[in-house]
Parts: structure tokens; sequence; C-alpha cells
């Protein structure tokens, strides 16, 4: 059956199929737009904006919970990690040996920061290790520059690393060792400074200048040191020591800061350019790196994973740990999490 359309009236056009179309068209949007129609889609649209809300605030709360130096740009290197002492305090060895420091390098672990100490023996050398730590563990009533080096080697318990013993593993694993860094002890002793003399000759023979940093507690001992690498014909980055219990400025709040610049000046009045930082995590706060001259900042004792974690937040350089294998696996944790 065919239906026909009724015939225009008089005097009006005839309508087309597309006006046809054109009035079914404004019919329906008038339908769409109709008040009653829009009172019925405002619940979904209500749920689909709080659905978006919701999303949003989910993926805010969970790159928030994020530990702040995982958020950290790829581009941004983590902090270096230097073993303090030459050993992982996490295992059962408590001195170092080039067993310890060997199986740090091969761990990858790539720096160290040691202590040095002599005996009684005014030639015997220098040996690695921290002097009131190993006077307590081997039970001892005197200080180590006080015992002749038999008695010491007599006594249960005791090994020693000599100095000499380091700098000939360092040449066998030179590739693989970015610094070490030595604090001679003592230097209220009155051989301290003969001492130091001898560590610059085994230095200069080693040839290993360039792989060692030194680190000096004032301006005098780092004028000291100075004089010493002038006479010894070499030269070894020095690292201004800065404890918190040496630091003499406090804010307002009473809390104490390094003024780094104020150290580097004290330095250039003693003739001394100091080639980076060795600062307490005490002192660690938003401007220590900036206020470091451009020189890199080494912090420690970084143990936890707060500290560690306000280091890498304000963009030190290394951490002095006494745990190197725990920091080196939770810094890639935290790389590996923010898919770096």
């Amino acid at each position: 059956m065919v239906t026909r359309r009724a015939p225009a009236p008089t005097g009006l056009p005839a309508l087309t199929d597309e006006d046809s179309m054109a009035i079914v068209s404004g019919e329906e949007a008038s339908r769409w737009n109709h008040p009653e129609h829009e009172k019925n889609l405002y619940p979904y649209r209500r749920q689909f904006g709080l659905l978006v809300l919701l999303l949003l605030l989910t993926v805010f709360l969970a790159v928030s919970l994020l530990p702040s130096a995982e958020r950290r740009s790829c581009h941004v290197a983590m902090p270096r990690v230097i073993s303090h002492r030459g050993f992982d305090s996490s295992s059962s060895d408590r001195v170092a040996s080039i067993g310890t420091i060997e199986g740090l390098i091969r761990a990858g672990v790539r720096s160290f920061d040691v202590d040095l100490y002599w005996t009684l023996d005014a030639n015997a050398g220098l040996f690695i290790g921290h002097p009131p730590s190993l006077i307590a563990l081997w039970g001892l009533t005197l200080p180590l520059s006080g015992i002749p080096l038999a008695s010491l080697k007599a006594q249960p318990g005791v090994t020693l690393l000599p100095l000499e013993a380091l700098l000939a593993h360092m040449k066998l694993s030179l590739e693989s060792v970015d610094q070490v860094s030595l604090e001679l002890k003592e230097t209220e002793h009155p051989l301290w400074q003969e001492q130091l003399r001898q560590l610059y000759r085994q230095i200069t023979v080693s040839g290993l200048a360039h792989k060692l940093a030194i680190v000096a507690g004032t301006s005098e001992q780092a004028a000291i040191h100075k004089r010493e690498q002038l006479r010894a014909g070499t030269h070894v980055a020095l690292l201004g020591l800065v404890r918190d219990i040496d630091a003499p400025h406090r804010r307002l709040d009473g809390s104490l800061f390094a003024n780094l610049s104020g150290v580097y000046d004290e330095g250039l009045s003693h003739g001394v350019t100091y080639d980076g930082w060795s600062v307490s995590a005490k002192l660690l706060d938003a401007q220590l790196v900036s206020g470091a001259g451009g020189k890199p900042v080494s912090l420690w004792v970084v143990d936890d994973e707060q500290t560690l974690q306000s280091a890498s937040d304000n963009y030190v350089e290394s951490i002095i740990t006494n745990k190197p294998l725990w920091a080196r696996e939770t810094l890639a944790s935290w790389r590996e999490r923010a898919g770096c």
C-alpha cells in the first residue's frame, strides 16, 4: 500500500522530504531539551562527575603515598653509597679486612670511608679502623698509639688491616673503586703530623692519589694537609668535615645548621680550597646542598630509611652508611617502583 502525502494547503508550497526531516529533528531536539528530560539526566551527570573526581583522588593518593625519593625524576641520580669503615654492620663483621672490602666491591659498593690509626712503633705503618670502636671491641685500656704492634697482634680476636694492604688491593680493583676517603685520627697527638707525612709518602708511592680523598676536621688541619701534600709532591682531594657537635651556627629556633660557605671562607683564609664536604646527617636541611658552593656533599651516618629518603630528597651527592648493602637495595627498589 502506498501512502500519499496530503496536498499542501492552497497558497503554501509543498513540503519536501528534507523539510519533513527537519521538522522531525526539531521535535526530537525539543523533546531532549525539555526541562523534564534535563531533570532525569541530572543524577547520571552527577554520578559521572563524582566517578571522575574519585578516580583523580585515587591517583593522587597513590602517588602521594610513595616515598618522595620514588617520585624523583629518573634523570636525577640517586645518592652514591659509601661504606663506612669498610664492612657491613648487618653482617657478623666488626672490623674491616680485605675480605669484607672485596665482598662489598662484588656487591656493587664502589666507595669507602675509613679511619687510620698507628701503634706505638713509630715506623710500623698505618692501619685501617676507628680507634674508639676497636678499643671497645678488643677490650683495650690504652689508646692504640700507646700499644706496641707485637702486643696488639697478641691480643685475642685482634685482626689488623694495614693501609699498605688496602692500597695494594685497590690497584688490583682499580676499575671497581670510585673513591676511598681517609681520616687520620688522634689529631692532638704529638706524632700526628709525622704520621701524616708518612701517609702522604705511601700515597705518592702507590700512585692512587686520584682515587683517594682526605677528611680534614678543621681549617688548621686542612692547611697542614696541604703543606704535607706539597712536600710529598702529590695532590689529594680535601673534604671539609662538619660535625654536629662542632657546629656553632644555630637558627632562631635553636636548631643547628651547617654554614658551609662560612667554613669554605675560613679555609681560604688558611690557603685551603676544599674539594667537597663530609657532613653529619644531623645537619641535613633543604639549604645544605645549595650552600655547598657547588662542591659534592657526603652525608654521614645514614642507617635508616627516613634519613636516606631525606638525603635523596635534598639531592645529596653521596651517603656514608654502616649498612651499604641495605642502602643500595633500598635505593634500587625506589627506582624500580618509580619505573626508572
